[in-house]
């Protein structure tokens, strides 16, 4: 397989029964809905079975522990993002890095098995060992994660060719924070492709990942970055815990110390999404949307949407944008048996492009963001519980129960109707 993409495949796949819109034609010039481009790698899912109290007691030297069958899946923004929007029926073109070995081929192999046409953007690097995470799930303890970054050092905005642009709707960049290249120079060779792409009405989308508070990642200005980037930014899709570590890391820190081991949104109050989207939207992103892990997802949006929102959707007759501005809004998770979280925030971020991209208003969109997150955690892997957009639709129409919230949201008010919470200033001018 990994020969087959070095070499160049032409791969098509007409609209059928799994939703898919339209014709994707990879050596050609045809639509696709979304380009993926960014941090790809195989992530290794291990579920462990022994119980421990803390992870210093699950990794004592010495000790044996009993775990599920291991499974795989392409992960990363590419694999998990660029994975969940070809679920749920959008075409997609992936554009990522892989080594020339077993990884490698196992990655290539995870997603031509969701869709052959998903390994023809992929490069190949020759004599380079693939990126991968082992991620280990023990019960009752977040998950820890043993990653290689492999070829994702080498990615470069030049991977993403502009030919690709007039064939798109949206482009997604997935964890620049992890990739060296769109960091080390401050963001400019990020903001200038971006910028492009919004020149040229395509909806530009921005996701992030956290990066060890000690790592190298860590000394980047990312005041100045953001500041630099998110003028070029439709859509910025970070989790809240990505977003605070970028902006004060001595605020990070003490939120970290507050909740402990506890959902890092759960050492916050809804005054404090807003004072973190609120600077989110004067470095210039357009729309905010902060991941919240099992608390939901939290919107903020300025003034005014951009030309590339607002035409993105011309199979649906437009978004319409009066209804997306001054938002400020958050929609809590819906109840389900959760299996496995490794790739649910990517996948949320899937659900909401796809509303955008379906022209869905504010309170549609963050519900049907959250609905995609919740049937991700419903399998071990990132994404083989995503189903196809018309049955996440139906689900929600039927009722699906949400889960409450423990972010404390003084003043806010929650539509029974919905279960979205609006906070005081929704609707309002932002000040």
């Amino acid at each position: 397989m990994l020969a087959d993409i070095q070499n160049g495949i032409t791969c098509q796949y007409s609209r059928g029964g799994d939703g898919t819109k339209g014709v994707i034609m990879v050596n050609g010039e045809r639509q696709v809905d979304v380009v993926v481009a960014g941090h790809l790698c195989l992530d290794i899912i291990v579920t462990v079975t022994s119980p421990a109290e803390s992870a210093t007691e699950l990794l004592a030297p010495g000790r044996l522990l009993l775990v599920e069958p291991a499974a795989l899946s392409a992960g990363g923004a590419v694999g998990n993002t660029g994975a969940a929007l070809r679920r749920l029926g959008l075409a997609v073109r992936l554009v990522g890095i892989v080594g020339d070995d077993a990884w490698g081929e196992a990655t290539a192999s995870c997603l031509h098995a969701i869709g052959p046409e998903l390994t023809a953007g992929l490069r190949v690097a020759r004599g380079q060992g693939s990126a991968y995470t082992v991620v280990i799930n023990p019960p009752g303890i977040d998950r820890i994660f043993l990653h290689y970054s492999g070829p994702n050092d080498a990615f470069t905005t030049d991977e993403i060719s502009l030919a690709l642009l007039p064939t798109c709707r949206a482009l997604h960049i997935g964890y620049p924070t992890l990739l060296k290249p769109l960091r080390a120079d401050g963001g400019t060779s990020l903001a200038t492709l971006l910028a492009e792409a919004q020149r040229q009405n395509v909806v530009t989308s921005l996701d992030m990942a956290l990066f060890d508070a000690q790592s190298e990642a860590s000394r980047t200005d990312w005041n100045v970055w953001l500041a630099r980037v998110l003028p070029t930014v439709d859509l910025f899709v970070p989790s809240l815990e990505e977003a605070v570590l970028m902006l004060d890391p001595s605020l990070h820190a003490d939120v970290k110390r507050r909740v402990a081991h506890d959902n890092f949104s759960c050492g916050v109050d809804g005054a404090f999404l807003s004072r973190v989207a609120d600077q989110l939207l004067r470095y210039g992103a357009r729309i905010v949307a902060l991941k919240l892990g099992d608390q939901g997802i939290y919107v903020r949006t300025g003034s005014s949407l951009p030309a590339s929102l607002l035409t993105a959707t011309r199979d649906e007759g437009g978004m319409d944008g009066d209804r997306w501005c001054h938002r400020e809004i958050l929609a809590p998770c819906y109840v389900v048996h959760v299996v496995g979280t490794t790739g649910s925030g990517d996948c949320t971020a899937a659900g909401l492009l796809a509303a955008l991209l379906n022209g869905l208003d504010p309170i549609a969109a963050v519900q049907c963001a959250t609905a995609v997150g919740a049937c991700s955690v419903e399998a071990a892997d990132s994404t083989s519980g995503v189903r196809p957009w018309g049955d996440v639709r139906r689900r929600l129409a039927a009722g699906w129960a949400q889960s409450g919230v423990r972010i404390p949201l003084v003043g806010w008010q929650h539509d029974a109707a919905t279960g979205v919470w609006c906070s005081p200033r929704d609707g309002q001018p932002n000040r």
